[in-house]
């Protein structure tokens, strides 16, 4: 009987397989959609983050957000410090280092 059920389940996961994963939610900031597309930490800075957000439906050119010193970074090099409502402090707040094994299972809050 355990191996028909065994067969079942497994023809079931064969026949349907499973959406591909899903992007991080999405959240409304200053009245724009902002999702995160794509998000990176740095291997060498845990503080740092290479990330690419998609605002209002428009794929943004990838940014650096600095969690230590609040501060992103777009392509012209030129840091700019970021607001607590801002995407930089969304991200900062759902992989500080004392919970990214938790957000790395799924358990984040945005």
């Amino acid at each position: 009987m355990r191996h028909w059920i065994v067969v079942v389940v497994l023809w079931v996961a064969i026949a349907f397989p499973l959406p591909p994963a899903q992007a991080l939610p999405c959240r409304s900031i200053d009245r724009h959609q902002v999702c995160i597309e794509q998000i990176k930490r740095s291997a060498k800075n845990y503080w740092e983050y290479w990330v690419v957000v998609r605002v209002d439906g428009v794929k943004q050119p990838p940014e650096v957000y600095n969690c230590r010193d609040r501060t992103h970074t777009s392509k012209n090099g030129h840091p700019q410090s970021f607001e607590t409502q801002d995407i930089g402090a969304v991200i900062c707040r759902l992989f500080q280092r004392n919970s990214t094994i938790s957000a790395a299972n799924g358990s984040h809050s945005f």
